[in-house]
């Protein structure tokens, strides 16, 4: 179990500030990409959406994602759409959207490290506001420029949970003739605030920080040609903290899906 914070917004400022003092320490190695507009589009069908190890919903769904780039700036809107109705929930759902998120991103590229600071919204149409409100983050990543290709996350929600949640992941790429596969590991740890929200419906079910979740995620990607890619994913999830896998009643998901992307 790692070490017990209080206050979400101050692990906050540490991990930035310790991102900042490594980046000020980092020679900046890149101009600031020019005023060029870019952006693309993805369509996910996922088996099961699971989310930071949370069951969101138990069965298929199309997941859209628009994206716009400017400079080093990047919006996107996310959806996650019910295809059958949420039978764990109760919840005619089939063919609405369950989630829409809205984000922003500043990203600082430098030589070891790309530094990305951003702020999430989390809306839940077609969603009872018992069961989960709108909420909103703030965000830093670092994805390092080395072996296995490390990143850090950590978010803090600033509005219903004022909890956090960290996430540490590396990616092992193997080369198979012209083909490209990736398995990717990731653990993440959160507040005991963010555990009681999501995994104890804001019932106490832990007492302190926990480390949360594994996931293992094997995928590749194909070039259709045209600015289209197509990547198949298999995953597995699972909660590492004791108390929420007895709160939450699982002991690990195994999801896949299929990814159709386009970019300009």
């Amino acid at each position: 179990m790692i070490a017990e914070y209080r206050n979400g917004a101050s692990v906050l400022a540490v991990v930035v500030g310790l991102a900042l003092c490594l980046w000020a320490t980092d020679a900046f190695s890149q101009r600031a990409s020019t005023g060029k507009l870019g952006g693309g589009a993805d369509l996910s069908i996922v088996s099961k959406y699971v989310w930071r190890g949370y069951v969101q919903n138990d069965d298929v769904a199309a997941q859209p994602d628009f994206y716009l780039t400017y400079g080093n700036f990047t919006a996107s809107i996310w959806g996650s759409l019910d295809m059958t109705d949420r039978g764990d929930t109760g919840i005619d759902s089939e063919w609405e959207f369950s989630e829409i998120d809205y984000v922003l991103q500043y990203t600082i590229p430098a030589r070891l490290v790309n530094l990305s600071f951003g702020y999430s919204m989390y809306t839940y149409p077609n969603t009872p506001d018992e069961l989960r409100e709108s909420t909103q983050e703030l965000y830093v990543k670092g994805a390092f420029k080395a072996f296995l290709d490390p990143t850090i996350e950590l978010y803090y929600d600033v509005d219903e949970v004022e909890g956090w949640y960290g996430r540490v992941s590396g990616t092992y790429t193997q080369a198979q003739d012209s083909q490209e596969w990736k398995l990717r590991g990731s653990i993440g740890f959160a507040s005991d605030d963010f555990c009681d929200y999501y995994f104890g419906s804001g019932r106490p079910i832990i007492d302190s920080s926990s480390f949360c979740d594994l996931e293992v995620r094997l995928f590749t990607t194909f070039d259709l040609g045209g600015n289209f890619g197509l990547t198949p994913f298999a995953a597995f999830s699972y909660l590492l903290d004791s108390e929420l896998r007895d709160a939450y009643d699982d002991n690990g998901e195994f999801y896949g899906g299929l990814t159709v992307s386009w970019m300009f």
